[in-house]
């Protein structure tokens, strides 16, 4: 265990993000980092290496959310959260300090690393026990969002109106649009899953070729885990924002794939 000093702190986050092999959680009650070079360069490479990373708050800013929202990092809110801590797979940060630039700047606060194993695992079963749990956090949309989704939902069910398309709290989904895919939809992205468990390497590859062909755009690919031992296949596709046109253009090309 090493104490970092108050100048220190939010280098060292970044740095935690910078050498994440897996994932890279963040639990900080306020933020304010839509303006801060050195953790934004740091997330953004993550998310292009394929880092699986999650925020857990208790208030955010619409700013702070169309930034971490368009990067498509996964968003928790935790009611009456205090707790203040950054981990990846092999060392985590336990600190005083909000993920916010100007404490960082500013403020005199505190923080310890840990990289033992035996420590690390302290930290990280009280995170799964207290912050990560499902019935402690909710996936946050913010109410522009709502307004969106809910604008998109009206316009898909009547372009598509002899499929059924559902509309959850923060996405829109449908098994019936694209024949050998189900689809979660949000207003800049549409997520196609293909819905067998552990599927042939071989097929996932002819699948992705199928998918690259019809769309040019901006497209992400990655495996989806529902438990350690079922893995999913998921591509993500970024579309222009409230081009809803686009976005059922998009579908009808896809609906061709066999």
């Amino acid at each position: 265990m090493e104490i970092i000093n108050p100048n220190e702190i939010g280098a060292k986050i970044s740095t935690l993000i910078s050498e994440a092999d897996e994932k890279f959680y963040a639990v900080t009650p306020f933020l304010d980092l839509s303006k801060w070079k050195k953790i934004m360069i740091s997330l953004e490479d993550a998310v292009n290496r394929g880092i699986e990373i999650k925020f857990y708050f208790r208030e955010i800013k619409e700013k702070d959310f169309q930034v971490l929202y368009n990067l498509g990092i996964e968003l928790n809110q935790i009611d009456g959260l205090h707790t203040k801590l950054y981990i990846n797979e092999s060392e985590t940060i336990v600190s005083s300090m909000n993920l916010y630039e100007f404490s960082d700047l500013y403020s005199i606060d505190i923080a310890l690393h840990f990289k033992e194993d035996k420590d690390y695992n302290k930290i990280y079963n009280y995170f799964v026990k207290y912050i990560s749990s499902k019935n402690k956090s909710k996936s946050y949309v913010s109410k522009n969002q709502k307004e969106k989704l809910v604008l998109l939902h009206s316009f898909l069910e009547s372009r598509f109106s002899k499929y059924r398309i559902n509309k959850a709290a923060d996405y829109i989904y449908t098994k019936d649009l694209i024949p050998i895919f189900h689809l979660f939809i949000e207003p800049t992205r549409i997520g196609i899953k293909y819905p067998v468990k552990n599927p042939d390497k071989q097929l996932v590859y002819e699948l992705d070729e199928k998918i690259k062909n019809i769309y040019k755009g901006e497209i992400k690919a990655r495996n989806y885990n529902t438990t350690e031992e079922t893995k999913y296949y998921l591509w993500d596709i970024f579309l222009p924002e409230n081009d809803f046109v686009t976005f059922s253009n998009v579908i009808c090309d896809f609906q061709k794939i066999e």
